[in-house]
């Protein structure tokens, strides 16, 4: 999750679809890595799945919280 978070604040305009894709190329070479230098190591490919889907979950939360800093910072049209 703090890695779709991140790229959510970070970059709000970034597209859903490329964080999905980022975050599952990471987790895909943190488990290849993971396996090569520590032999005792399994891959998983339910941490690949599950660190993607929260990823994207991140990323929504992320945009959750940008949107409504971004509505509170408007000067409200009722008071003027």
């Amino acid at each position: 999750m703090p890695f779709g978070a991140l790229l959510a604040l970070r970059w709000p305009a970034l597209p859903p679809m490329v964080v999905v894709v980022l975050a599952f190329v990471a987790s895909g070479v943190i488990e290849v890595s993971q396996y090569l230098v520590f032999t005792a190591r399994d891959v998983s490919l339910n941490d690949i799945a599950l660190n993607t889907s929260g990823s994207a979950l991140g990323w929504v939360g992320g945009r959750t919280v940008t949107d409504l800093m971004r509505r509170l910072r408007r000067p409200s049209r009722r008071l003027g």
